[in-house]
């Protein structure tokens, strides 16, 4: 039962003629993609979202993606670790979590602000230890963030006088996250043009 060549022209009907009708119709297309993509693969992102990808293309994509999936989800544990129990002190023990690290007394309101978007990285890094690829643009943001403050905060720091001390833990610990993003992030991949 179906619409294409030799067959009943009469649309289905009953409980399930409209699933009918769109299997039917799908089939058409992937018939007519088949054709026209010659045997190229056909993809089908959503019910009726369809483009072909020619295996010229997808050869020549997946040998210049260099990823290093050791790194990436190593950058995500770092993260859960690091990121995460800061943002647990900071949100749970804001006057421990000052003492330790020698910090001047902060305003509540933004220091809240910095322990909630670090726990935040630190789950959204646990959703992307199952799926790395698709979580890449949180070590992205990470990366940016990270080097903005580099930039904007620290080097005005150092030219103005003398470095406070309780800001070198943090300097250390941000220039190893971003060393480590700059080997994890998979750049050719994130840029393609798609």
């Amino acid at each position: 039962m179906g619409f294409s060549e030799g067959a009943s022209t009469k649309p289905p009907r009953g409980q399930y003629a409209l699933l009918e009708a769109f299997l039917i119709f799908t089939g058409q297309i992937r018939r007519y993609l088949r054709k026209r993509c010659y045997h190229d693969e056909i993809r089908f992102i959503k019910p009726l979202t369809i483009f072909c990808l020619s295996n010229k293309r997808r050869e020549k994509m997946s040998k210049d993606v260099n990823i290093r999936w050791g790194w990436i989800k190593f950058m995500y544990i770092l993260t859960i670790v690091l990121a995460g129990g800061s943002g647990l002190g900071v949100i749970l023990f804001p006057s421990v979590y000052i003492m330790s690290s020698r910090m001047p007394k902060q305003d509540p309101v933004v220091f809240g602000v910095t322990g909630s978007v670090f726990l935040a990285f630190a789950i959204l890094s646990i959703l992307g230890l199952r799926s790395p690829l698709k979580f890449v643009p949180i070590l992205l943001l990470q990366l940016c963030y990270k080097v903005i403050w580099f930039v904007g905060v620290i080097l005005p720091l150092l030219f103005s006088g003398p470095f406070p001390m309780y800001g070198i833990p943090f300097v250390v610990i941000f220039a190893i996250f971003v060393i480590g993003d700059l080997i994890a992030i998979p750049f050719s991949y994130v840029f393609a043009k798609q």
